[in-house]
C-alpha cells in the first residue's frame, strides 16, 4: 500500500513460499518481493526461517472488504507483512507454526488505545464439543475437547493453542504480554465494530466488565482456570467456540511500526486433558525457539531413498549424505526406519542402524502420552550394531505376516544426531512418507542372469615390483533390478592430509569408476571394516576390506574340523600377539627384517596343519654348544604359506636339549615352556633342500642374517593329539592398498524386454479382489473404489465388457515400473457399474492377449456425510 492506493488484482501480491535449500529453481525464491518488505539474509537472498517460510503483505485499504458488521469501520491505512514459518523435525517443534507480523500505520491518523488480537475459530475435530481456556503466565490461549469422544479424533482429541511471544510495544517502551482473553459462541459473534473492540479490550460485548464467577472479581481473562487440576474458572457448556487473545493498549502514530510474534501449537495426549499438558510442554520449546531468535540447531537432512518393488518384498536404499552432518554440539548418530499404519501414520519404528560407539539407548526429557507428565524416557533406541544404508522388508510389522502384493505400505527413513549436553539431546528430521507396493515385476523381466551370478573382482598392480595389497573386495548384489551390466574399476588415492574419524586416522580413500558409463559412481569412500556400512550404487554394494595401516593386525587360530577343542595354547613370553606368544622375529632373537623399517617386506602368513601335506623345516637346538646351533632338516606337520601370492615359505623350529620332547619333531610339551618348541617363519620361498644360509648360521647369535618374519611359541594343553588336520594359524598382516593397487569387475544385467517370457506369463494376469464384495482392502475411503489388475506387461490395453458384450471401460497401461493398474469401478461415463459378471480382455502388442472374468457386487449407497 502506498498513498492509500491498493491493487488487489496484481499477481505479485500473493503468498510466497520458500523452503530451506531452495534457489532460483523456485519461482517464489527467484521473484522474492524484498522491495515490498519480504525478509532477506545478509547476502540479500530470501530469508528462510525454520525449514519452510511463507510471506505475504496485505492491508485494510479497500473499503469493500469492510462489509462484515463486526469490522465495518473505515480503513485505517494499516499494512501487515506476515511471515509464517515452521521447523520440520521429529518432536514438539514439528507441531508448531510460528507467526511474525510487521504492522505499519501507513494512514494519516494517530490511533489511540490500539489493541492487537490473535483470533481463532478452532473447530477442533467436531466443532460443537469445544471448550477454551487461557494460561496468563504463558500468554497462551487454547481450545480443547469437552469429552474423550470426538467425531474426528475419537478418544484422543488434541489441544490447539495460540501464544504471544512478543506483543506490541506499549507507550512506555515495554513489550506487552497477553492483556486479555475472550471467547464467544457461533451465533453470538460481535454485531458491530464496537462489540469487536470491547472483546479485544477484555470486556463483554456490551462494554461491561467480565466477572470471574469463581472469585466474583473483575477480570480481563475468561476461563483462566486449569482444566487439568479442575481449579479456577473452567469453561463449560461446550459449543462451537471462537476465541481471541489480545494485547494493548498502545498509541499507533502514522509511520510507526509494531512487531508481534506468536505461534499456533498442536499437541495430542492420550485424552483431552493430557493433551493440555502436552500443549504446555510443547509451548516451552516454542518459547525457547523465540528466545534464541529462531536460530536453532538443525537435524540431519533426511536420506534420499530409492524404492524397489519386488514379489512380496520391498528394498529401500539410501545414500550416506546425512552422515556428513556436524551441527555445533551435535554429530550424526544413526538412522531410523518406520512403518506407518496409513500414509499419515501413526508410525512404528521397525529398525535402527547406529554407529558403533557405545552410544545406544538415549534418554531425554519427553512428554509421556500415557501418563500425561514429562519424564526422562528413551527417545532413541540404538544398539551399536553398525550403520547400514539399505533394508530388505518382507514382513508387515504393523499387522504381522508376509507383505501382500498390490497392497500399499507406508515407510519413512530418518537420520538423527546426538549431543549429550544438548536440549534436546537428539535431533531427528521429520518423517517423509514413502509409499511402496510389493508386486511381481513386469513379465518381460528375467532376473536370473543377476541372481545366478557371482561377481569376482580381479586384483592387479601397476608396478609389479611393489608388495601386493592384503585388502580384499567383495561385491554384494542388493537390488537386482538396478544392476547395470557395466564394468567397474576400483582405485585408491592417498590424501594430502589425513582424515580423523572417531579416533581413526584415514590416509587413503577409494573410488569406484564405471568404465562403461565413464563416470565415478562412488567417491572418497573410507570404510574397510567389512560390515554393512557401504553405499549401495547401481544395485550393488562394494565392500573393501582390510586394515588402514601397515602392520600385524592379529594372530588367530582357526579350529577347522572342531572335532574337539584346540590342543594348543600360548606360552606367554612378551607383549606380542596371540596372548603374548607370537611376534615379529625382530622382537625375539632379531632378524634382517624389521616391520617398522621394511613394512613392504611383510605379508600375511598361514600355518596350515595337516597329517598328509607337510614340508621340511630347519631344526635348531637350545642348550647345545653353542646354543641354538643348526641340527638338521626334518619334516614338520604343517606347511607355511603366503596366501596373497600363494607362495610356500621356509620355516624352522627349536627344541630344548635333553627335554622329553627333543625328538627331531615339532611336538610341543605340556610344560609351561612347551619344551621350547618355537616356530620361526622365514620370508624366503620354500625349497625342499637345505639353504646354506640357514645351515651355516646360528639362529640366536646370527639372527640378523635370517629373514625371520614371525615367531610363535606354543605348548600342548594335554597329552595326546595337539592339533587337528585342517587347523590353521593366521598371521594377519595389513598391507593397505594404495594408488598402485586396482580391482576390476564386471556385473551381470537382468533382461527387461523378453516378450516370449511375457507371453508365457499371460495366464498369471488377475483382477483382484475377485469377486469384489462391496469394498476391497486397497480402499482408504468409502468413496474411492479400487480393483487392481496385476502381473501386467509394460504396455497393454484392458477392455471391460458386461455379459451383453457392451464395452463399459477401457484402461491403457504404459509404465515399466509397475505390473499393476487400478480400475476405479467407474464406466466411461463416470457411473458406477451394476452388480454382476464382467469380462475383461487384455491385449499386449508383440506379446499376445488373454481373457478373464470377474464378479462385482456394488454396495448400496448410504450417505453419512451431508
Amino acid at each position: 500500500m502506498e498513498n492509500k492506493t491498493f491493487v488487489p488484482d496484481n499477481p505479485g501480491f500473493k503468498v510466497y513460499k520458500i523452503n530451506k535449500g531452495d534457489g532460483p529453481e523456485n519461482p517464489d525464491w527467484l521473484n522474492w518481493p524484498s522491495e515490498l518488505g519480504a525478509p532477506v539474509d545478509l547476502n540479500g537472498n530470501p530469508l528462510v526461517l525454520g525449514d519452510q517460510t511463507l510471506w505475504a503483505v496485505y492491508n485494510d485499504a479497500d473499503p469493500s472488504y469492510h462489509s462484515n458488521n463486526a469490522g465495518n469501520s473505515d480503513p485505517f491505512g494499516i499494512e501487515i507483512q506476515q511471515t509464517t514459518f515452521a521447523f520440520a523435525r521429529r518432536g514438539p517443534l514439528n507441531n508448531i507454526i510460528f507467526l511474525k507480523f510487521l504492522i505499519i500505520n501507513k494512514g494519516e491518523n494517530e490511533l489511540k488505545d490500539t489493541f492487537i488480537s490473535l483470533w481463532s475459530d478452532p473447530d477442533l475435530g467436531g466443532a460443537n464439543d469445544d471448550l477454551v481456556g487461557c494460561d496468563i503466565d504463558l500468554s497462551l490461549g487454547y481450545c480443547y475437547n469437552a469429552t474423550n469422544n470426538d467425531e474426528l479424533y475419537g478418544n484422543t482429541p488434541p489441544a490447539v493453542g495460540y501464544d504471544f511471544f512478543k506483543g506490541p510495544r506499549g507507550d512506555n517502551g515495554e513489550i506487552l504480554p497477553m492483556t486479555s482473553f475472550n471467547k464467544y459462541i457461533n451465533g453470538t459473534d460481535p454485531r458491530t465494530k464496537y462489540e469487536t473492540y470491547n472483546y479485544m479490550r477484555g470486556l463483554n460485548a456490551n462494554g461491561s466488565h467480565v466477572i470471574d464467577p469463581e472469585v466474583n472479581r473483575i477480570t480481563n481473562y475468561v476461563c483462566s482456570g486449569d482444566p487439568v487440576t479442575n481449579k479456577g474458572w473452567i469453561d463449560s457448556d461446550p459449543a462451537d467456540r471462537r476465541f481471541m487473545l489480545s494485547s494493548g493498549p498502545f498509541t499507533f502514530a502514522p509511520g510507526d511500526t509494531q512487531e508481534v510474534v506468536g505461534a499456533i501449537i498442536l499437541a495430542q495426549g492420550s485424552d483431552r486433558l493430557t493433551s493440555i499438558r502436552a500443549l504446555r510442554f510443547y509451548d516451552t520449546f516454542a518459547q525457547e525457539a523465540f528466545d534464541r531468535g529462531f536460530d536453532l540447531p538443525t537435524p540431519p537432512e533426511g536420506p534420499k531413498v530409492n524404492v524397489t518393488h519386488l514379489d512380496k518384498k520391498i528394498i529401500l536404499s539410501w545414500g550416506s549424505e546425512p552422515e556428513e552432518y556436524n551441527e555445533p554440539g551435535y554429530k550424526f548418530e544413526g538412522y531410523n526406519v518406520y512403518q506407518g499404519e496409513s500414509i499419515a501414520g501413526p508410525w512404528k519404528r521397525i529398525a535402527t542402524f547406529d554407529k558403533i560407539n557405545n552410544t545406544t539407548i538415549i534418554f531425554d526429557q519427553e512428554f509421556d502420552i500415557e501418563s500425561g507428565v514429562v519424564i526422562n524416557k528413551p527417545v532413541q533406541f540404538g544398539n551399536d550394531t553398525g550403520l547400514k544404508q539399505f533394508i530388505e522388508i518382507t514382513r508387515d510389522e504393523i499387522l504381522g505376516g508376509r507383505l501382500i502384493n498390490g497392497k500399499p505400505y507406508y515407510f519413512s527413513i530418518t537420520a538423527y544426531g546426538y549431543n549429550p549436553n544438548g536440549k534436546p539431546k537428539t535431533l531427528e528430521n521429520a518423517l517423509i512418507t514413502i509409499v511402496a507396493i510389493p508386486q511381481k515385476l513386469i513379465p518381460e523381466t528375467d532376473l536370473s542372469p543377476v541372481l545366478t551370478s557371482e561377481i569376482k573382482p580381479v586384483y592387479s598392480r601397476i608396478d609389479q615390483n611393489l608388495a601386493p595389497s592384503t585388502d580384499s573386495v567383495k561385491v554384494v548384489i542388493v537390488d537386482p533390478t538396478r544392476v547395470t551390466g557395466h564394468d567397474y574399476r576400483l582405485e585408491f588415492k592417498e590424501l594430502d592430509s589425513p582424515i580423523i574419524d572417531d579416533n581413526d586416522t584415514i590416509t587413503t580413500v577409494w573410488n569406484l569408476f564405471d568404465l562403461t558409463a565413464e563416470e565415478t559412481v562412488l567417491k572418497n569412500q573410507t570404510n574397510k571394516a567389512g560390515d554393512d556400512h557401504y553405499s549401495v550404487v547401481d544395485g550393488i554394494q562394494v565392500k573393501v576390506m582390510g586394515g588402514r595401516k601397515h602392520g600385524l593386525n592379529e594372530v588367530v587360530y582357526i579350529d577347522k574340523p572342531k572335532s574337539w577343542p584346540p590342543g594348543l595354547e600360548p606360552v606367554e613370553w612378551g607383549d606380542g600377539f596371540f596372548n603374548g606368544c607370537a611376534d615379529f622375529g625382530s622382537n625375539f632373537f632379531g632378524s634382517s627384517l624389521n616391520p617398522y623399517n621394511n613394512p613392504d617386506k611383510f605379508f600375511p602368513v598361514e600355518i596350515r596343519f595337516s597329517n598328509i601335506v607337510t614340508q621340511m623345516g630347519y631344526r635348531y637346538l637350545r642348550g647345545d654348544n653353542p646354543s641354538y646351533r643348526y641340527q638338521d632338516f626334518v619334516n614338520v606337520p604343517f606347511t607355511v604359506w603366503d596366501p596373497i601370492s600363494n607362495r610356500q615359505l621356509n620355516c624352522a623350529f627349536a627344541e630344548d636339549k635333553g627335554s622329553p620332547t627333543e625328538n627331531k619333531k615339532w611336538t610341543p610339551a605340556t610344560s609351561d615352556d612347551g619344551g621350547w618348541e618355537i616356530i620361526f617363519i622365514f620370508s624366503s620361498t620354500y625349497q625342499d633342500t637345505p639353504d646354506p644360509v640357514y645351515v651355516s648360521n646360528n639362529i640366536l647369535y646370527n639372527a640378523d642374517k635370517f629373514d625371520i618374519l614371525y615367531i610363535i611359541w606354543l605348548k600342548r594343553k594335554r597329552n595326546g593329539i595337539a592339533v587337528d588336520s585342517g587347523d590353521i594359524i593366521k598371521f594377519n598382516w595389513n598391507n593397505p592398498s594404495d594408488s598402485n593397487d586396482i580391482f576390476t569387475f564386471s556385473t551381470p544385467k537382468a533382461v527387461f524386454d523378453d516378450k516370449e517370457l511375457a507371453k508365457s506369463k499371460l495366464k498369471d494376469i488377475r483382477a483382484v479382489p475377485n469377486p469384489y464384495f462391496g469394498h476391497s482392502s486397497y480402499e482408504v475411503t468409502q468413496f474411492n473404489r479400487v480393483v487392481k489388475f496385476i502381473n501386467l506387461p509394460e504396455k497393454c490395453k484392458i477392455r471391460i465388457f458386461n455379459l451383453a458384450g457392451v464395452l463399459i471401460r477401457t484402461l491403457e497401461k504404459d509404465d515399466p515400473s509397475t505390473s499393476i493398474i487400478t480400475w476405479d469401478l467407474l464406466t466411461e461415463n463416470h457411473l458406477s457399474p451394476a452388480s454382476g459378471i464382467y469380462i475383461y480382455h487384455i491385449e499386449a502388442e508383440g506379446i499376445g492377449e488373454t481373457i478373464g472374468k470377474m464378479a462385482i457386487f456394488i454396495e448400496k449407497e448410504r450417505l453419512n456425510v451431508f
